[in-house]
């Protein structure tokens, strides 16, 4: 987490602080999930125990860092096989790997792997748990568009989120808000089912009927309730992260290219290039890692495939006129 010239202290605090929460989070969601049906039947008076199970923390935290390892492990090969990225043969792309080459020494790491996307839509982005095992994936696209310096800017700004090893942890940190929200789907889905049954009960069992019928209903909604506040609270810190750390790998390939005008070009170009692309080819794109992106999709895609709007939640990316006016700063 350093710059080219020194620690970059706003990243590591950012970073240490969403580690406690992506550890906290899975912990407290699981515990929730579990407590939801003991609370519904203590409060139909079916139940006289506990209303937190008897489970031992150890397990509850054992499950959450099992999964959290899973995501740590998976979350860099799914999400180049999200973006379609291919091997990129060096002689079939010779300009790619120097510039790719280059850069990495300059910044003191590995060469990382080096793949393309086939879309016309200019973009980039880069994946690795540590700096050894990274990849770098840029598509068609950006290739024809960006010339050597400004190719150079952007291969620097994705191999600075190496670097700063929050390519890793942008990964796991996103693993609560996606299961929060698929519990969620799968809660609304149970739900409105239950909404096409009609149970009429007998004379004799009709009490015990109704109170399972309750107990499940008021269930169903707490865990829907309770998916949506943590779906939230883990959503919230992964974009608020993934903001800060633009800039900070804006800030590192400024200095590592000792060029900032380039970064500003590419960004300018980029972003012009995206709104511009096709929409089979944004769509194409769109493989669920738009925040690892240089540029994030355009405003009307995010808009529309997002679960809430933007104006609610911050997006993934600060606005490319606010990182262009800090990286003119530079020049």
């Amino acid at each position: 987490m350093s710059t080219a010239t020194g620690t970059d202290r706003g990243l590591v605090v950012r970073m240490v602080l969403t580690l406690a929460v992506v550890a906290a989070l899975p912990v407290v969601f699981l515990y929730g999930l579990l407590t939801v049906p003991f609370a519904v039947l203590s409060l139909l008076g079916r139940h006289q125990g506990a209303v937190v199970p008897a489970i031992s923390p150890l397990v509850v935290g054992g499950v959450a860092a099992a999964a959290l390892v899973i995501q740590y492990l998976v979350g860099p090969s799914l999400a180049l096989r999200l973006g379609h990225a291919r091997p990129a043969d060096e002689e079939e792309y010779p300009r790619l790997h120097a510039s790719v080459g280059r850069i990495a020494q300059q910044l003191d790491i590995p060469k990382p792997a080096v793949r393309v996307v086939d879309s016309r839509a200019p973009n980039a982005f880069a994946v690795g748990r540590t700096p050894s095992n990274a990849s770098i994936a840029v598509t068609d696209g950006l290739l024809d568009t960006l010339d050597d310096e400004e190719l150079d800017a952007a291969v620097a700004h994705e191999l600075a989120h190496v670097r700063n090893r929050d390519a890793a942890l942008m990964s796991v940190a996103f693993l609560v808000p996606t299961v929060a929200f698929f519990v969620a789907k799968l809660v609304s889905t149970v739900f409105n089912g239950l909404g096409h049954v009609w149970i009429i009960p007998g004379d004799d069992d009709s009490g015990g009927v109704l109170v399972a019928i309750a107990a499940i209903i008021l269930s169903l909604l707490l865990m829907g309730v309770l998916a949506v506040v943590f779906w939230a609270a883990g959503f919230l810190s992964y974009r608020l992260l993934s903001r800060y750390r633009e800039y900070a790998a804006d800030r590192a390939a400024a200095e590592a290219t000792g060029n900032p005008g380039a970064l500003v070009s590419a960004l300018t170009t980029i972003e012009n290039g995206m709104e511009r692309a096709p929409e089979r080819d944004l769509r194409e794109l769109d493989g669920g890692e738009s925040a690892l992106y240089i540029v994030p999709l355009s405003a009307e895609m995010v808009e529309e495939k997002s679960l809430v709007s933007p104006k609610v939640f911050p997006s993934s990316h600060p606005p490319t006129k606010e990182r262009i006016e800090r990286l003119r700063e530079l020049v």
